[in-house]
């Protein structure tokens, strides 16, 4: 018992303790240097530049954390994260094992990221107004793929069928290797 009380004296008198900082380790490559113009698409389905000269300044702002506390993830990163879920629509711990972040970290990411776009939305898309730009539009789209009287596209899909036989067989195999009609909702 004595020794005990020996220790706990040591522990008690005034002898200064430093406090080591914590050191965080993260090898993360960057996205836009590792890999090629055709793989990056791919994965975000934007180019390089669209990315780092388009999107980015529209939210890096806003995705600064102000002090540098624990291990910030940089503006980028975060946009690159939040493109890849929406290009693959994976699950989000995947996202984060990719990246080596928690799934609720990326969940944090792709919410903000999100909700920043959302609110500048209306200052980069929009739809005529005018009767003129609306009939320029239904031009346009007549013109690029014959599309009559369509002044507008929201999305594509592509939705799976079964094999219709025949020669042309094969045309309706998608890049990912399976049978589908590529379908777009328009509107007039």
């Amino acid at each position: 018992m004595e020794d005990f009380d020996h220790f706990y004296d040591i522990e008690n008198d005034d002898i200064f303790v430093m406090r080591l900082q914590k050191r965080y380790i993260r090898d993360v490559k960057n996205p836009l240097e590792y890999y090629a113009d055709e793989e990056f698409r791919k994965r975000f389905r934007f180019n390089k530049i669209i990315v780092r000269d388009v999107l980015l300044p529209i939210i890096s702002q806003d995705l600064e954390k102000p002090t540098m506390r624990g291990l910030p993830i940089l503006p980028m990163m975060q946009l690159l994260i939040a493109l890849m879920f929406y290009a693959t629509n994976s699950f989000q711990i995947v996202h984060g094992d990719l990246r080596k972040y928690s799934q609720s970290s990326v969940s944090r990411i792709i919410k903000r990221v999100s909700i920043l776009f959302a609110r500048r939305l209306n200052e980069y898309v929009n739809f005529p107004q005018r009767r003129n730009d609306l009939m320029d539009n239904i031009r346009l789209f007549h013109n690029m793929a014959h599309f009559p009287n369509v002044s507008g596209c929201i999305d594509g899909t592509h939705i799976c069928i079964t094999n219709p036989g025949g020669q042309n067989a094969e045309v309706f195999r998608n890049h990912k290797g399976y049978l589908s009609l590529n379908v777009q909702v328009q509107f007039c």
